[in-house]
């Protein structure tokens, strides 16, 4: 019978198609999106041109801020499908679906059948954790890696079976967990293992297996294909990597992304939603109801929320960082619908919460109605997605209708899946959002099609000031764009002076850049308006503005003004 609640291939055929055909959705419809997808795009498309499998590098500059194995995938991928927008998103989606997959059978094997397929869905819907899948971005590759790890050592720990097979999973999972994003793999699962294993009283005297010493070998072999190479190629990388990109951006407040220690501790409701709004199966998870859960919830709580607590403490906060510790709150939640719907009477405690969260839900779907109908010019101007909230405000509000009447009937479960079906339905209006969003304010694409309209082919191409906004130009414009000056996350550090490196670095300095000017020899400049105006009148008139569109400008300089 087909039925995914009691039959388990069921389950997986469903989970594949859903989250399938809304992970895999208009891929790459959207540009890049600067600063991330646009620089990590161009670090592996730079990789493929050079056939340079150890050494990555933006605008030919050494970018060594992040491991190898992210560029590896994407540079396959590239290989494959050609430099386009669907290759460059391609291995972070995957790795995505991937996830919801691992994540429902550990569930079905700590928990059951129902309450993995609750989980995955609850996963596989959320927008958040979609749309983080749907950008290209290492933090979901990495976090794959990290969760997963940690479901192989639960299983290894609480389970009789395969104990050994489970440990060296984990240590496989841990070396490319390193490959992707270095050190905090170590903190990320020995934080919550620590806690898991104290507060369980599960601390023993320690014994070094023959699967452990294996799993440790194989680690060490997964990191060294990468970090011995780039290690005798680059000797100052090691220490920059440790130093810089690590212990500075833990410690200090001198980089960017600076929030409060709360701030994902208000972050995640809101991810979330609307599952917060039900208070019931919240507090079934952390109740540690049946008993044959407590250990699981246990361990459940200890890496979730040590994933936060670390992310916490840090200096550095970004929305994407804490996606490691997502799974583990879905898979709370999925445990606790599966708890609430499986009572054979809904008391009146349970009857009213459900009530009041599904009035919330619809609260949310009739907020974004107004917003349109009375709020419209205070975010239009950058942000032209009244329609995608509007339809977004409708599908919320009538799921929502359709919940208080199943709710009136006592169908909890049905109430559970009109949630799913809703939130799958505003990840495409949240899809079509953020297309518009990204390809006016934050990608190079049109200013690209209007560039080639101009270019020759031995045409000089110029970026000035900080690059961030144009990390896809070269993309886009499939050629060489050179930088005036090293600005932003290129500027040279105190451990490597990048001023020093070979002679193939695409950047003049800016006294170059103003005697090339004044000498009216012939180039191209991409800038911001805003660095613009920082120009004197009298350079400025060495200048041609050929275009301007969304704070984006392309000056032209040379005898053809």
């Amino acid at each position: 019978m087909f039925n995914p609640e009691k039959n388990a291939v069921a389950a997986v055929l469903v989970i594949l198609v859903v989250a399938g055909f809304f992970f895999f959705y208009k891929l790459g419809e959207r540009s890049l999106y600067n600063p991330d997808e646009g620089r990590y795009a161009e670090v592996a498309r730079e990789m493929v041109l050079r056939n340079d499998w150890v050494e990555p590098r933006l605008f030919n500059v050494d970018y060594l801020a992040k491991p190898i194995l992210f560029y590896w995938l994407t540079m396959v991928s590239f290989k494959l499908f050609g430099f386009t927008e669907f290759a460059a998103r391609l291995m972070p989606v995957l790795f995505g679906l991937m996830g919801i997959l691992a994540t429902f059978f550990f569930v079905k094997r700590t928990a059951g059948l129902r309450p993995a397929f609750f989980t995955a869905l609850i996963l596989a819907s959320s927008f958040w954790y979609m749309q983080v899948s749907r950008f290209m971005l290492i933090d979901i590759v990495f976090a794959f890696f990290i969760f997963s790890a940690l479901y192989a050592y639960y299983i290894a720990v609480s389970h009789r079976g395969h104990k050994g097979f489970f440990y060296l999973v984990f240590y496989v999972c841990l070396g490319f967990a390193f490959l992707a994003k270095g050190f905090a793999c170590f903190i990320l699962t020995g934080f919550p293992i620590g806690l898991y294993l104290v507060l369980g009283a599960k601390v023993k005297h320690p014994s070094l297996k023959r699967y452990h010493i294996a799993g440790i070998l194989i680690f060490l072999a997964i990191i060294s294909t990468w970090l011995v190479r780039i290690t005798m190629r680059e000797p100052e990388f090691l220490e920059s990597f440790v130093v810089h990109d690590h212990i500075k951006r833990f410690t200090s407040d001198d980089f960017e992304h600076q929030q409060p220690w709360f701030f994902f501790l208000l972050l995640m409701p809101v991810f979330c939603i609307p599952w917060t709004f039900f208070l019931i199966p919240i507090k079934n998870a952390f109740s540690f109801q049946p008993n044959n859960r407590r250990d699981l919830n246990l361990f459940l709580l200890c890496t979730g929320l040590g994933i936060l607590f670390f992310f916490s403490v840090s200096q550095t906060k970004l929305a994407t960082y804490c996606m490691p510790a997502f799974p583990f709150l879905c898979i709370l939640l999925g445990c606790g619908w599966d708890t609430l719907c499986a009572r054979n009477q809904l008391d009146k405690k349970a009857y009213l919460s459900t009530f009041y969260g599904i009035a919330l839900t619809m609260l949310c779907g009739i907020g974004a109605v107004a917003a349109v109908l009375f709020f419209e010019r205070a975010y239009s101007e950058h942000y032209p997605i009244s329609r995608q909230l509007a339809i977004g405000g409708c599908i919320i509000s009538t799921g929502s209708i359709v919940c208080f009447l199943l709710l009136k009937r006592r169908h909890l479960r049905g109430v559970f899946y009109v949630l799913i079906c809703a939130m799958l339905l505003i990840s495409i209006q949240v899809h079509a959002a953020l297309t518009v969003i990204v390809d006016k304010n934050y990608s190079s694409e049109q200013l690209v099609h209007e560039f080639k309209k101009m270019l020759n082919d031995n045409d000089i191409i110029y970026i000035y000031g900080n690059p961030n906004k144009f990390y896809d130009l070269p993309f886009y414009l499939e050629r060489e764009v050179s930088l005036i000056d090293l600005l932003g996350e290129l500027k040279p550090t105190d451990i490597i002076d990048q001023y020093e490196q070979d002679e193939t670095i695409s950047y003049i300095t800016k006294k170059e850049f103003i005697e090339h000017a004044k000498a009216q020899e012939p180039f191209y400049c991409v800038t911001r308006t805003k660095e613009y105006r920082k120009f004197t009148p009298e350079f400025q008139a060495l200048f041609a503005v050929v275009y301007e569109k969304n704070g984006k400008l392309i000056l032209k300089c040379g005898s053809q003004i």
